[in-house]
């Protein structure tokens, strides 16, 4: 799930994220604790991407895009009506 940076506050547990840079830019941030995906700060720096595994709660959030269908697993069904993009979208650059 995106969240806009003016909408997201950490309430606690910063100082256990660490992070894993690839030199092609590939970060993964995750919480050196437990080893979970924490949010992830996006490319553009104006927001951040949530895994909706950590919610604890129900969300409303809904699946709008499918990328690298084209790359996907020969055993992988994809269900529902979302867009499937076949690589990166355009706007990735």
């Amino acid at each position: 799930m995106f969240v806009a940076m003016s909408s997201f506050q950490w309430k606690y547990g910063q100082t256990s994220i660490r992070s894993f840079v690839r030199e092609a830019g590939y970060r993964n941030d995750f919480c050196a604790i437990c080893g979970s995906s924490v949010p992830n700060i996006t490319r553009t720096a104006d927001g951040f991407w949530i895994p909706v595994g950590l919610f604890d709660t129900p969300t409303t959030a809904r699946i709008n895009k499918h990328v690298f269908v084209a790359l996907k697993a020969e055993w992988d069904e994809i269900g529902g009506s979302a867009v499937q993009i076949q690589r990166a979208p355009e706007s990735w650059g």
